[in-house]
Parts: C-alpha cells; sequence; structure tokens
C-alpha cells in the first residue's frame, strides 16, 4: 500500500507471525529521517498504517484482533493531528486543550480537560473522519494491486516473513 500511494519508503520486512501484541507486521522506513511532517505525509503514514486492517476487512470481510496495535497508533496519529497539530479541517489552524509537562521518555500529553464536551465530540468525530477516510484509500489501493495482494498473501502463508531480496522481488513484480 505504501509503494501504491507513493510514499518514499524502503520496506524491510513483512510478517504474518505473532510478535508480542501484534500478530503480524510491515516494517517500514522513509527514506529519509525527518522531524517535521506535512499533512500529507502524516495522511500517507496513516494509510499505510491502516493497510493491514483495510486488508482484513476486504479479505475477511471484518477485522481480527491482530489489528489492534494498528487502530491504535493510527488513532493516536489522527488525534495529534487534531488537537496538537492544527491539520483539521473542522478546528482549522488551533491546537486544543493544555500540554502537560514533560513526561517518560520525552514524550508529552495533551490533556483536553479545558475543552467542552461538544468539542471532545467534535474531536473524536474528526478523528474517525481522518482514519476513516485512510482507510478507504488503503482499501482502494489493495483492490487496485488485488493481483499483486494475492500472490503476495499466498507466499506470506508458505513463508510467514518475507524481507530482503525476496520482499524487494515480490514488491517489484
Amino acid at each position: 500500500v505504501a509503494e501504491g500511494i507513493g510514499q518514499g519508503v524502503v520496506q524491510q520486512k513483512i510478517s504474518i507471525v505473532a510478535r508480542g501484541r501484534n500478530l503480524g507486521s510491515a516494517a517500514v522506513y522513509t527514506s529519509a529521517d525527518k522531524l517535521v511532517l506535512q499533512r500529507d505525509e502524516l495522511m500517507m503514514q496513516l494509510i499505510t498504517i491502516l493497510a493491514g486492517a483495510a486488508g482484513e476487512e476486504l479479505y475477511f470481510g471484518q477485522f481480527s484482533t491482530g489489528v489492534e496495535g494498528d487502530l491504535d497508533r493510527a488513532s493516536k496519529l489522527a488525534r495529534s493531528m487534531v488537537v496538537s497539530y492544527g491539520m483539521s479541517d473542522v478546528f482549522g489552524p488551533v491546537s486544543l486543550g493544555e500540554k502537560a509537562g514533560e513526561v517518560f521518555l520525552g514524550r508529552d500529553i495533551q490533556s483536553l480537560s479545558n475543552v467542552s464536551p461538544v468539542q471532545q465530540e467534535l474531536v473524536e468525530g474528526e478523528v474517525r473522519r481522518i482514519v476513516g477516510g485512510c482507510m478507504e484509500i488503503a482499501q482502494r489501493v489493495i483492490r487496485q494491486n488485488a493481483n499483486s495482494m494475492e500472490e503476495l498473501i499466498v507466499t506470506l502463508i508458505e513463508r510467514e516473513t518475507l524481507s530482503g531480496v525476496a520482499l524487494e522481488a515480490m514488491l517489484s513484480s
């Protein structure tokens, strides 16, 4: 999906083997580490994060518990776009809530305690809209590349993990 949307990434590994709470994974790295990202780049990240969930819904007609981590990451990123980065069509270029001080590992927490319940509902609606839109795009890319996806699925079922030259060959075909 990352390649289908033109995201400049390097695929390192795709696996259907469970590791911790993740029941499958794709190690995707951008070709350059960037500290400042634009809205379009974050939307591409969301689409890529949601690719596994989109594939499950398309191929199985429902989600499994394996998408928990992907949905959590996507929701957190979309929420940050809305409340911290001013990247919301509904709220515009504002930061909502109060930032707490630095916490463990240098992460900061955005608190919506000073935001009205109505605005909190609007935030959650905007997060759902962003994530839902990205899910639709991921599904469209998967449908447009159905033959390649079928081949990838069959190969992953046989081998469980693809990386290096084998993965590169699969993605270039």
